[in-house]
């Protein structure tokens, strides 16, 4: 007799090489903080600690811009989604490939004219001190609300590959980033997000040359896509 039981999959767990990586990132992250706060050039100035002393090259501050706007949200929240629902998320392309350029032609060459570093000293000059404190505010209320999120889902993610308890990795992430940011300041912050943009970007190919060698070709993953309706970007419900 045939039994109707379901096969379930065993749930995909850390092995050590998973553990190893893991521990690498967290050591040279924690290494670059160290370095530059302690060892580096001496941080005696805002200038040097927030702006980096106007120094950097141009292609880690380009990897950490993307690592900036590339959170766990976006990683693991919006493929989950596509995987889910379909690619709607395609539309989103459209208002991100048009800010950059809105920001290299429009507000950069006034930034740099009035030689401005955040966008509240701009409002304060164009407005006044209330409009200056009103935004700060409005950001700062963001942060506080979208922060714990982006922090919360790879924390999740850790805890169903390891078992670790979230209530304890949650504080534990934010501690550390807190920790080689502060200590390293602008310089630390520029180089540990290219690594970690480095990182996201091995992940992303590993993901894809998997997929590959898993479904076979590219015609048959985007036909598997088609009948499951995962490549509809008019389905928005």
């Amino acid at each position: 007799m045939i039994s109707n039981a379901t096969i379930i999959d065993p749930p995909l767990t850390f092995s050590w090489l998973d553990y190893a990586v893991f521990g690498v990132m967290l050591s040279v992250s924690g290494i670059i903080g160290i370095f530059f706060g302690c060892f580096g050039t001496k941080q005696n100035s805002t200038d040097e600690y927030l702006l980096g002393g106007r120094k950097l090259h141009i292609l880690p501050v380009s990897m950490s811009i993307i690592a900036s706007n590339i959170s766990g949200l976006a990683v693991l929240g919006v493929s989950a989604d596509i995987y889910r629902y379909g690619a709607a998320h395609v539309w989103a392309l459209i208002p991100i490939a048009i800010c950059p350029l809105a920001c290299i032609y429009v507000y950069m060459p006034v930034f740099l004219k009035l030689k401005l570093i955040t966008t509240y000293q701009y409002l304060q000059i164009r407005f006044d001190n209330t409009i200056k404190m009103l935004a700060s505010f409005i950001y700062i209320f963001h942060l506080i609300i979208y922060n714990p999120v982006v922090i919360f889902l790879p924390c999740l993610a850790f805890n169903q590959a390891t078992g670790y308890n979230v209530n304890v990795l949650a504080p534990a992430t934010t501690i550390f980033c807190v920790f080689y940011t502060a200590i390293g300041g602008l310089k630390t912050v520029v180089w540990t997000d290219t690594l970690q943009t480095i990182s996201i970007l091995l992940g992303l190919f590993a993901v894809l040359g998997m997929g590959l060698y898993q479904g076979g070709d590219v015609s048959t993953i985007f036909e598997v896509a088609k009948s499951g309706e995962r490549l509809d970007i008019f389905k928005l419900s």
